[in-house]
């Protein structure tokens, strides 16, 4: 009896005693009174020989358990952390302890779990249909979270499967449930159901190129410049460089860009720009020649007024020493200047200048820039959420909402609202300078019924209003959709609800349902 006695405290010496709970989350029950001696007497954080902190087995079986029923009883969200043996394990690591412990499962091994101290994921995303995960697919999911964590040292925010994008969430839900099925049964389940998470979450972004290969848009120069040679005063809608598609205001400070990085003996890739739309056009041409040092001045202006541009434009005219010259003449200019370089690698020391086609209006007399107070994109969200809510409040359009101590009046709204989620869609939610814009003296008639729009179709009209706004200092009448025309209330509201969402949450959303103004 004592020899028992002995191995017994020797044992107890050995594990010693620990507990799991998750916190935030909902209580959770075993099935019987023995389980949770099982349980507390596993949950001991085990030194290896090679100092991995690993938790056992069964107390991370445990804690799975919890947050299954957490989730289950509230919907869209999870826990903070979950607590074994008095040690916070926060959901970006439980991610990685449950991934592992299926990976292990499906090959039969019953070693404790590795502590992987994952951090959490910056973004995350979604993009899936609901439906089944097979084992060998789910376990695939494991495997690569465990790899993605071993890499990146945080948690995956989303991961490919055979149902699309599953979000950091989606996979909690999945592995806890997989991990609980197993607690129950001792065998990984044949299937495990997996539903979109239930708060909203962005799509993957489009991935696009920030820069080209020089090559790529020599040929792209040399594209444009034949097919102004073929059609006389007109250029195509865009040009293809790999997968991108380019237009042509981006393409002009793409050129621009190359002569100058080509000038400086730079054959790199060349940087892309943010331009949206060109500013309007002004010309006066009074030379006939520019020689390299003058073109390659031009072409820094052009980049300079795109990088600095508060609305990200092309500019409509540059002044060079062969007078103003269009945008129209520049890239005509410029995609000249690129063709030549293709052939003979090395950029012309004099180019031909010859005014633009069409007869275009000479420049302004320039005149100082009035000096602007700039909006924060704070406190233009913050516009957007009154704006919504006093027209769901009041049922009608407010004449203005006050805002950092400045009257916004409807003009200013619509240009600020457009602007800002044509900006948030390009990756930049910047500051706006805060200007009067004159109003439609009437509301116009729509024909635009009860739909949605695609983010897509929200962010070009929002590019078009701003360039709109720009060249006529006023709100459109109307603009016209893929589903109808819409009148100025209609936009402010519509974009006013956008930017509400996004201040929610941090994203613009994939879809805004939209309806004839009835307020």
């Amino acid at each position: 009896m004592k020899r028992f006695t002995a191995l017994f405290l020797s044992i107890l010496m050995l594990f010693g005693t620990a507990s799991t709970s998750v916190f935030a989350a909902a209580s959770d029950s075993n099935d019987n009174g023995m389980d949770d001696v099982f349980d507390e007497w596993q949950a001991v954080v085990t030194p290896t020989p090679d100092d991995t902190v690993r938790l056992a087995r069964n107390a991370v079986l445990y804690a799975a358990k919890s947050i299954d029923t957490y989730i289950k009883n509230n919907p869209g969200t999870l826990p903070n952390y979950s607590s074994i043996d008095e040690e916070k394990i926060y959901m970006p690591e439980m991610l990685g302890l449950l991934a592992q412990l299926i990976v292990d499962m499906n090959y039969n091994n019953a070693r404790n779990v590795a502590r992987n101290f994952a951090a959490e994921t910056d973004t995350v995303y979604e993009q899936m249909s609901a439906g089944t995960l097979i084992v060998s697919e789910y376990v695939e999911l494991a495997q690569k979270t465990v790899d993605y964590i071993a890499q990146n040292d945080m948690a995956p925010g989303c991961l490919e499967s055979s149902l699309g994008t599953l979000s950091f969430y989606t996979l909690m839900r999945v592995f806890a449930a997989v991990c609980t099925s197993f607690r129950s049964m001792g065998v990984l389940c044949s299937t495990v159901s997996v539903a979109a998470w239930e708060n909203p979450l962005p799509i993957p972004p489009e991935e696009h190129a920030e820069e080209f290969e020089l090559n790529n848009v020599l040929n792209a120069a040399r594209s444009i410049n034949t097919y102004n040679t073929n059609n006389e005063g007109k250029f195509p809608n865009y040009v293809s460089i790999g997968e991108e598609k380019v237009y042509m205001f981006e393409a002009l400070g793409l050129f621009a860009q190359m002569i100058v990085n080509l000038s400086g003996n730079d054959a790199g890739v060349v940087t892309r720009n943010d331009a949206t739309f060109f500013e309007t056009a002004y010309e006066n041409v009074t030379g006939t020649t520019l020689t390299k040092a003058q073109y390659v001045e031009a072409a820094q202006a052009v980049v300079t007024h795109v990088n600095s541009s508060p609305t990200s434009s092309a500019p409509g005219f540059i002044n060079t020493a062969a007078g103003d010259l269009s945008h129209q003449t520049l890239l005509k200019l410029f995609a000249s200047i690129g063709a030549q370089y293709r052939e003979t690698k090395v950029l012309p020391e004099t180019v031909t200048v010859s005014a633009w086609t069409d007869i275009l209006p000479t420049p302004p007399v320039p005149t100082e820039p009035p000096e602007y107070t700039y909006l924060t994109i704070k406190y233009i969200l913050s516009g957007a959420v009154r704006v919504q809510t006093n027209i769901e409040t009041n049922n009608a359009m407010p004449n203005y909402v006050t805002v950092e101590d400045s009257r916004m009046y409807q003009g200013t709204m619509l240009r600020m609202f457009a602007s800002t989620v044509a900006n948030i869609s390009r990756g930049k939610a910047v500051d706006m300078p805060f200007m009067e814009v004159a109003t439609p003296s009437r509301l116009a008639a729509e024909t635009i019924t009860s739909c949605s729009l695609t983010k897509a179709e929200y962010v070009s009209l929002a590019n078009r209003i701003a360039e709109t706004i720009y060249k006529n200092s006023a709100l459109p009448n109307y603009c016209t959709t893929t589903q109808g025309t819409m009148n100025h209330y209609s936009m402010i509201y519509m974009y006013a609800r956008i930017l509400n969402f996004y201040h929610q949450y941090n994203f613009l959303p994939d879809t805004i349902e939209v309806a004839p103004w009835s307020y």
